[in-house]
């Protein structure tokens, strides 16, 4: 029997979660000696950004690891960048570099510097020496706190726009093939895909759940903390949560952890969430014992 040679060499398939900037995911299949410029065609081809027909459209989009906020290098395959299976990855466009200036718009701005150009220290002195003598005030402090803050908020990075939009359009899909093979056990298709998004598309765990007291259900999957308990409270008190709740790769942390339980221990072990993610465990089990 005749086997293709590349398909005796193919590397592991991996399943990959694509999210666009546009809030849309899909999963994306691509095995390991894929290249992630390869990869990223795939994604394009999707849908998402509309058709390839401009050669450039793919050198005008990349791909960004959600869980380590790093951009893959195209030339790179998915193995040299570290990417395992169920990862999530970002696809979102490259901002337009700034168009470079014409030699007559440069001499127009040289001219108009030169016409604004600041008085000197004595013109200063003249200028001013019949004005009564003031303080700054509170208010001029104030305008300036604004300014930066309104700065610092126009520098945010465009990750964590792109997690809010995913998050308003967040809707559990559940893993095609194994709704399938579910019902073709005799299970009723709801109750298969409540089955695998309470174990998170696991097809094993999934069926584990329904010939067991399916528990927990996924209304109580649902509910989550109760914000008025004492556990809530506590937590939410904690300086060391309060800080780690500004970092955007916190809430990151957080979602990742929803959709794929595995990676908790990554998280655990990463110097910016484990911090945070270690006094969460600490209250909950002080609280529990108590």
């Amino acid at each position: 029997m005749f086997v293709q040679e590349e398909k005796i060499f193919a590397g592991k398939v991996l399943r990959l979660h694509i999210c666009a900037a546009d809030g849309s995911e899909w999963l994306e299949e691509a095995t390991e000696d894929t290249s992630v410029e390869k990869l990223k065609e795939s994604c394009l081809k999707h849908g998402a950004h509309g058709s390839l027909e401009d050669p450039k459209n793919v050198t005008h989009h990349k791909l960004i690891h959600a869980a380590s906020e790093r951009v893959l290098s195209d030339s790179k395959t998915i193995l040299e960048e570290n990417i395992q299976d169920q990862d999530v990855l970002l696809l979102i466009k490259k901002r337009a570099p700034s168009p470079i200036p014409k030699m007559a718009d440069v001499s127009a701005e040289e001219k108009k510097k030169q016409e604004q150009k600041a008085p000197d220290k004595d013109a200063i002195l003249r200028a001013t020496a019949n004005l009564p003598a003031c303080t700054a005030t509170s208010s001029s402090s104030s305008e300036a706190a604004v300014g930066t803050s309104v700065e610092d908020e126009e520098s945010r990075d465009e990750l964590t726009e792109i997690f809010k939009k995913i998050r308003r359009k967040k809707e559990f899909r559940a893993d095609a093939r194994a709704v399938i093979s579910l019902m073709e056990m005799g299970f009723d298709e709801k109750e298969v895909i409540d089955a695998l998004r309470v174990n998170n598309n696991q097809q094993n765990a999934a069926c584990e759940w329904l010939l067991g007291d399916r528990k927990p259900s996924p209304e109580e999957l649902d509910q989550g903390i109760d914000p008025n308990s004492p556990l809530f409270q506590a937590i939410l008190d904690n300086p060391v949560v309060q800080l780690g709740l500004t970092n955007p790769k916190t809430l990151l942390a957080f979602e990742d952890m929803l959709e794929n339980p595995l990676n908790s221990t990554q998280w655990m072990n990463d110097p910016e969430t484990g911090p945070v993610m270690l006094q969460i465990s600490r209250i909950f089990q002080t609280l529990n014992r108590t």
